[in-house]
């Protein structure tokens, strides 16, 4: 539609193979991209057992890294 290839093409087939234990073949961001979903899925679940006096300082570090991750993934896909 946009005239651009698709950045994200083969991160599904990647992200299976990479659960299956192979290595991502169809778009070299797969892997960098897997890792940081992972990440953010533990950071979640560690999230939920925190006490409430520490919420401010993981929401600091929450911002600050999803503002890392996307200055990433947009370098990353701008690169490809």
């Amino acid at each position: 539609m946009t005239g651009h290839p698709c950045p994200l093409c083969g991160c599904t087939r990647d992200f299976l193979l990479i659960l299956h234990g192979k290595s991502a073949v169809h778009n070299p961001v797969s892997f960098p991209l897997f890792t940081g979903l992972l990440m953010e899925f533990c950071w979640r679940i560690a999230v939920c057992f925190l006490p409430a006096k520490t919420m401010k300082v993981c929401l600091v570090c929450d911002i600050a890294w999803h503002i890392a991750w996307g200055i990433w993934l947009a370098v990353a896909l701008s690169s490809r």
